[in-house]
């Protein structure tokens, strides 16, 4: 089927523009917001970023009216993505407290977890040390409040890693040499043989143990 509509080309883009018309036409929010997310994706992988970005966007604030928190993560996350992507750190930064705060009224610890680690980056990007060293303080103590969770262990040893330069930057040799065996720690014991969050999609993917 997807060949028919042209898959991932810019016929696929031509189909699902037709979709979101079509639903929109048809007063469908849901069909409207379930097209523009799958043109999201497709404008994504054909390195459209504005598109794509207009798409999650639009898709974001039709998932809004009809309160579809799950949906609403999903579009957070990929938003605040694309938008660190073009070092637009502010709203990295804005999206990615409101993804924070949607996912700890949904009580969804990874996607808090994860949360944090964005407002992080982005604050870093911005070069507000001191809240991007409070946020990763707070990812960690997320994660530590999740059992069996692989997400968490990574983010936590990211973390740590992520604060240890922070602090060897602003000259805190100490407490970065500590930051950094804690994560060397962390990896050890959760047996993860990934060096980076960004390895790991959040959206499906799982870090890598090691055997």
């Amino acid at each position: 089927l997807m060949g028919a509509m042209g898959g991932d080309s810019p016929q696929g883009i031509v189909h699902y523009e037709q979709a979101v018309q079509t639903s929109k036409q048809g007063g469908d929010l849901r069909a409207q917001a379930r097209s523009l997310v799958e043109l999201a994706r497709l404008q994504s992988k054909l390195r459209n970023r504005p598109a794509a970005t207009k798409c999650w966007e639009e898709a974001l604030n039709i998932r809004r009216l009809y309160g579809d928190q799950s949906a609403v993560k999903t579009c957070l996350t990929e938003l605040c993505t694309l938008h660190e992507q073009i070092d637009d750190f502010g709203l990295t930064v804005e999206l990615a407290h409101e993804l924070r705060e949607v996912a700890a009224a949904t009580r969804d610890g990874e996607r808090e977890a994860v949360a944090w680690s964005m407002i992080a980056r982005g604050e870093a990007g911005s070069g507000n040390l001191g809240q991007a060293e409070e946020a990763l303080v707070n990812c960690i103590a997320k994660c530590g409040e999740i059992e069996g969770s692989e997400v968490a262990d990574l983010l936590t040893a990211d973390s740590h890693d992520k604060l240890g330069q922070l602090l060897r930057v602003q000259g805190r040799h100490e407490e970065a040499d500590r930051e950094e065996a804690e994560a060397q720690r962390v990896k050890r014991q959760a047996g993860l043989n990934v060096v980076s969050e960004k390895e790991v999609k959040i959206n499906g993917e799982r870090p890598h143990r090691s055997a």
